[in-house]
């Protein structure tokens, strides 16, 4: 039987290797080229890419956790997507440049509250 195929999906060794550059670049892309002050407190954790390298989700990361920081950040990153996309654009040597999404990563507040309950429980 055949597994459900999900857009996003894309498990082969060059989509990995498309994912984690694209990852890398646009760590860089924000942290040196973006003047943005209010995406100076994010962190890129991750990106899936669809099979046909069409869209990339971006996953990031703020700290500190805070909701002002979010929206701030959640802002930033729409005024800054264009930018951001015409500068990957330049680091990529693929034929077609992905559009990019970007959506909020909780882990990390979630394994934070996760410790918290930890620590409660063994008090």
């Amino acid at each position: 039987m055949r597994e459900h195929s999900n857009k996003f999906n894309f498990r082969s060794k060059r989509g990995f290797q498309i994912a984690d550059h694209i990852r890398k670049a646009v760590s860089e892309i924000v942290r040196a080229k973006v003047k943005d002050p209010r995406l100076k407190t994010i962190t890129v954790t991750d990106v899936e890419i669809t099979h046909d390298l069409s869209i990339a989700k971006i996953y990031y990361s703020v700290y500190p956790w805070s909701k002002d920081n979010i929206s701030r950040a959640r802002v930033g990153l729409e005024s800054a997507g264009k930018f951001i996309r015409r500068q990957l654009g330049k680091e990529l040597t693929c034929y077609r440049i992905p559009d990019v999404t970007f959506k909020l990563d909780n882990s990390l507040a979630n394994g934070g509250r996760i410790n918290e309950l930890l620590a409660k429980i063994a008090e």
